[in-house]
């Protein structure tokens, strides 16, 4: 009893706290949780003052968690995920939500949707909601946006966990009317003389091997259907080219790339087991061989 004694004093403030320091503008955290942004400084300040620590630097309207803050902030998310998944398992709580992946979008088609179909046998009720990968996307997972970051990133940081899942081959790739479509060992400098097309969010392509990029685009799929129709080459995991009519060109560039599944922290639960099954999958996907 003594800890809910402590916690006592604090307990209805902590809302108010999370809401300003994850959107840290009182206006836009006010309409995420439905109170008067006047109430919510109001409580922000009496939190403050009961632990006796800054949590907010204030400069004009703008807050800026301060290193307590951030730190406290972390124990917030916790605690209030452990009372999540404990209202899931008494049913208390609307279980329906989508699971919210984040994956980047070379991957979409090769690993993610073919995990989703698999697991559809056990958990067939299960929807999930797939995002576009972004810089961002670390910090819709920390606060609670995301549940799961598929990436070749690793991304550390005290509130996550990131787990090894395996290795995406990756290889050179042209369409049919692409002058090194018959061609035999292609060596880098052989590839520097064409051009490539990449997609804004990047490829595994060596830093210190130079080449020539010929179109940018937006979206991975784009990417694909420019190498398909033979002007340039791109960087593709293997696998994808069994339904473009794409050829794997002979090098030895790039390397296969690590693939890393990004959670929170994990506590057993609902969610837990979703995750779980989801992972389960990525990992059998990586180790069948692309054909």
């Amino acid at each position: 009893m003594e800890r809910v004694r402590r916690l006592a004093p604090f307990w209805s403030w902590l809302p108010a706290f999370r809401a300003v320091a994850e959107s840290q503008h009182l206006p836009s955290a006010a309409r995420a949780i439905g109170i008067a942004p006047s109430g919510l400084s109001r409580a922000v300040r009496l939190l403050e003052a009961a632990l006796g620590q800054q949590l907010f630097r204030r400069e004009g309207r703008r807050l800026e968690l301060s290193p307590q803050g951030d730190s406290f902030l972390s124990a917030v998310r916790e605690a209030m995920r452990a009372i999540d998944e404990g209202l899931l398992l008494l049913g208390a709580v609307d279980t329906t939500g989508p699971l919210q992946v984040a994956v980047a979008g070379s991957l979409v088609q090769l690993i993610m949707l073919p995990a989703l179909d698999r697991i559809r046998r056990s958990h067939p009720g299960m929807p999930v909601r797939l995002h576009r990968l972004l810089d961002s996307s670390t910090a819709a997972l920390r606060d609670g946006t995301l549940d799961l970051v598929v990436s070749h990133r690793h991304a550390a940081h005290r509130d996550l966990v990131a787990e090894l899942v395996g290795h995406v081959p990756y290889g050179v790739f042209c369409g049919r009317g692409h002058p090194l479509r018959d061609a035999g060992a292609v060596t880098a400098a052989r590839l520097a003389a064409h051009a490539f097309v990449v997609c804004e969010a990047g490829d595994p392509w060596p830093s210190h091997v130079p080449r020539k990029i010929g179109l940018q685009v937006t979206e991975f799929s784009d990417a694909v259907a420019a190498c398909a129709q033979g002007d340039h080459l791109a960087v593709l995991p293997l696998g994808l080219e069994r339904s473009r009519g794409l050829r794997r060109l002979p090098s030895r560039l790039p390397a296969a790339q690590p693939l890393f599944a990004i959670t929170r922290r994990p506590l057993p639960g609902p969610t837990a087991r979703l995750l779980g099954a989801v992972l389960a999958e990525l990992r059998s996907g990586l180790r069948r061989p692309a054909r």
